[in-house]
């Protein structure tokens, strides 16, 4: 204790003789922390939670590095006309490619070039099916018994009665899209009636780059509003789809749960200080020592880490709570100690010289907890620690320095004598037998029910389900993908060394079943799919199909002719590579560097959301083996079968370890195994309740709220130290006191630590409001634990004893 002597009363010094020179000290730390709230930013991708060495996080960030602009921004454009629509789009794609900070602009291409070869990318078999059906329409014109298409068995009547092989025709670039994969091979990329029409965007800013992409947004919008939609037509609508909006929404969506969250929470905390303490000083008291602390703690997260992730954005609102007891417990014994007539200085002395032991091993156990996250890979859990241990030490040092200090400053300006019976624990009352035995059998009601409820624990899996509701999707992006283009927004990269290997590649994707039960392939696509296969082979069968056409054309009369000359169009391509390709092409598959083609895109179905279909997905296609070559895939979705496979892996250890710690920091603060499990049970039952509520009525962990269980084990073993605190204090038998004094103070520093909770369920993020719910509970039945059954089984230990001993 010589320690918290020394720390007392350096506190009562610097409250009482250098008050003035502490509160200004204390300002100026203040005003400098607060010059970093505009700075720190908060970054939402979820990459972000892991360290750089995480193999797919190495591998997205080699993507971006390779392929520079990456990231697509797509413009939606719909009307009731299709001209007004393509009207529309054209001057808008004009408009965009005079933009400085777009790399591209995809809108009109020319795809003449695919026309005039488009027989040597009909598979070779195929190929040669329509050279015997041509050899057979001619044999059969030269019979007289012309019947272009005369495949009985799969022929179905015409408008004039006569009956045509769809098999039988030549194949257009549509069919040649619709049969062999090449949907990118069309002029716009349209509906069918051109009512929709889509314009893809390649700006050079990445989506991460949040200040300057929501710049880029703002000037993509205002080009669209210079041109005055309704002009073209009243009903036509523009859409914005891809990482770009999504991520200035999830942006927009933290900062507005940000503050209605921090504006619930306080204004909470300022209502329950006021019915706590019933007068106004006590407010701006525990305010001032409240926020000094957490502003520092911001200016320290910017300087160690200069960024908050999706889970720490919040950690501000919940220090706003855990903060606080500090506060309470040292105002309402200051109050107590005033109230029995002692001064400033002795009440302050009396306050601080009780608490300090209790306030210590509270804090310390607190930051202990969540220091001990520092050491998992999972910047959910480490950056989490960091920031709430930090800001939990800093809460407590401003209750031993800042809050005597602001006191001792209140009483000089404006004296104030407290009356007896006026302060927050004044009245003390004797526990019954019948009571304690009462609380006892409910505590053991309460626990049978939570073994009944943990078994049905469960992990919420879906993404989608724990982040900030989406807004419904707009018709007109339900009929893009419907009838312009059904490939994901979020394809699946895989970087090449060669383009050797991207025709490994290609040809093994080739060969994949798109339709094999349980496979979530769907489709792939590399500059490969551009090129003929085996364009001699081709060649040869085309140049026999076109010779015969050419000698035997005068065989054929009426329509016949007139299909046998538009397939003769078809009949002069050039074999060609890559280097021949439209430019259009090659710019889709250029890389930062400038090489062609040295990448490869799959195209997953299933829930990319989900973290179980994520995780089938990457042991589907994380890794490909052709051979002795071995193709690592990578895409932004993937982080989420890392962070099932890290909580799964260090949420029980993070767990554990914390509970290691508070029994440490107990054992090093008690010494005693009596005290330690006096303290630590309590604990320990509140938050198997609270995991067993989670079961009964269904509420699910998820990536956010697990990060409360390590947070309960630090929170809700203040109260059972400052019960058992008091209750060594004052003696056996006390445990009816330890309740109206101690207990009271614990009870409205639970319920302001629920209030800075609370304030999370105003949130629009769902991950955020079941961290509130279950931080919740968990406060409520750890102080159950930790205040009235705690104080019951003293009791009852105390009665037992009492008898023992005078038998």
């Amino acid at each position: 204790m010589k320690f918290y002597d020394r720390l007392v009363s350096l506190s009562i010094y610097l409250a009482t003789r250098k008050t003035i020179t502490t509160l200004i000290l204390a300002m100026l730390l203040t005003i400098l922390a607060s010059l970093t709230i505009t700075r720190i930013q908060i970054k939402s991708d979820l990459a972000d939670l892991f360290p750089e060495h995480t193999p797919n996080v190495l591998r997205i960030k080699q993507v971006k590095t390779t392929l520079g602009y990456s990231a697509q921004l797509t413009i939606i454009i719909n009307s009731p006309n299709g001209k007004d629509t393509m009207r529309f789009a054209s001057d808008l794609a004009q408009k965009l490619e005079k933009d400085p900070d777009m790399a591209r602009v995809d809108f009109k291409r020319d795809i003449s070039f695919f026309k005039k070869n488009a027989l040597l990318l009909v598979p070779l078999n195929d190929l040669e099916d329509l050279q015997d059906k041509i050899e057979s329409k001619i044999h059969a014109a030269i019979g007289k018994k012309i019947q272009l298409l005369d495949d009985e068995e799969d022929t179905k009547a015409t408008g004039d009665g006569k009956r045509k092989n769809k098999k039988d025709e030549l194949p257009s670039i549509d069919d040649l899209k619709r049969k062999y994969g090449m949907e990118d091979i069309k002029e716009y990329k349209k509906s069918p009636d051109s009512t929709i029409v889509s314009i893809q965007c390649k700006p050079k800013v990445q989506p991460s780059d949040v200040a300057n992409s929501r710049k880029m947004l703002a000037r993509v919008n205002k080009i669209i509003q210079d041109l005055d939609p309704a002009s073209y037509n009243k009903k036509l609508e523009i859409v914005l789809e891809g990482d770009y909006h999504k991520k200035n929404e999830e942006i927009a969506h933290i900062k507005h749960d940000l503050y209605d969250s921090g504006l619930v929470a306080g204004t909470l905390v300022l209502l329950l200080l006021f019915v706590a303490f019933r007068k106004l000083r006590a407010i701006p008291l525990v305010i001032v020592s409240l926020g000094c602390p957490i502003l520092w703690t911001i200016g320290i997260t910017w300087l160690a880490i200069g960024y908050l992730n999706l889970i720490t954005a919040f950690i501000f609102a919940l220090l706003m709570g855990l903060g606080i007891d500090f506060s309470i417990h040292v105002l309402s014994r200051y109050d107590e100690a005033r109230a029995r007539g002692l001064d400033l200085e002795g009440g302050l002395k009396d306050s601080l010289s009780s608490l300090a032991g209790a306030l210590g091993t509270a804090a310390f156990t607190t930051a202990g907890t969540f220091f001990s996250l520092t050491l998992f890979d999972f910047r959910g859990f480490s950056q989490f620690g960091f920031i709430a241990g930090i800001g939990v030490l800093l809460c407590l040092a401003a209750s031993f320095f800042l809050l005597p200090s602001l006191i001792a400053a209140s009483e000089k300006l404006y004296p104030e004598k407290l009356k007896t019976g006026k302060s927050l624990a004044k009245s003390s009352w004797r526990l019954s037998r019948g009571l304690a035995v009462a609380i006892l059998i409910s505590g053991i009601i309460i626990s049978v029910a939570a073994a009944i409820g943990l078994p049905r624990l469960a992990f919420e899996f879906d993404f989608d389900k724990v982040r900030s509701p989406s807004k419904p999707q707009p018709q007109i992006k339900r009929k893009y993908y419907k009838e312009v283009s059904r490939r994901s927004f979020s394809p699946v990269f895989i970087l090449t060394k060669s383009l050797e290997d991207t025709k490994i590649l290609d040809d093994t994707l080739s060969k994949w079943d798109k339709h094999k039960p349980g496979s979530y392939f769907k489709d792939w696509l590399s500059i490969y799919r551009f090129v003929p296969k085996d364009p001699q082979e081709h060649m040869e069968i085309i140049e026999e199909m076109k010779d015969l056409l050419e000698r035997k054309l005068g065989a054929l009369k009426g329509k016949d002719k007139k299909d046998a000359e538009e397939l003769l169009k078809y009949m002069s391509p050039k074999p060609y590579g890559i280097n021949d390709l439209p430019q259009w092409v090659k710019d889709q598959f250029r890389d930062k560097w400038g090489n062609v083609g040295k990448f490869v895109m799959i195209f997953a179905d299933g829930n990319k959301s989900d973290a179980r279909d994520v995780r089938d997905i990457v042991k589907e296609i994380g890794t490909i083996k052709v051979d002795h070559k071995v193709f690592h895939s990578s895409a932004s979705f993937f982080i989420l079968k890392d962070i099932l496979d890290i909580l799964q892996r260090e949420g029980p250890t993070a767990v554990a370890l914390a509970l290691l710690v508070v029994i440490l920091l107990l054992f090093l603060d008690l010494r005693t195994i009596k005290g330690v499990l006096a303290t630590s049970v309590p604990l320990i039952l509140g938050v198997f309740w609270m995991c067993g509520a989670m079961g009964l009525f269904n509420i699910k962990l998820n990536m956010f709220n697990i990060v409360v269980l390590p947070t309960i084990l630090g929170i809700g073993v203040d109260n059972a130290v400052h019960m058992y605190h008091r209750y060594l204090q004052d003696g056996p038998h006390s445990a009816g006191k330890a309740i109206s004094t101690t207990g009271k103070a614990a009870f409205f520093a639970s319920v302001t630590t629920a209030a800075g909770f609370s304030g999370m369920l105003v949130a629009e993020n769902r991950g955020l409001i079941s961290i509130s719910v279950l931080a919740l509970i968990g406060i409520g039945t750890c102080l159950y634990t930790s205040v009235p059954l705690l104080a019951s089984v003293l009791d009852l230990v105390d009665s037992r004893l009492s008898k023992g001993s005078k038998k």
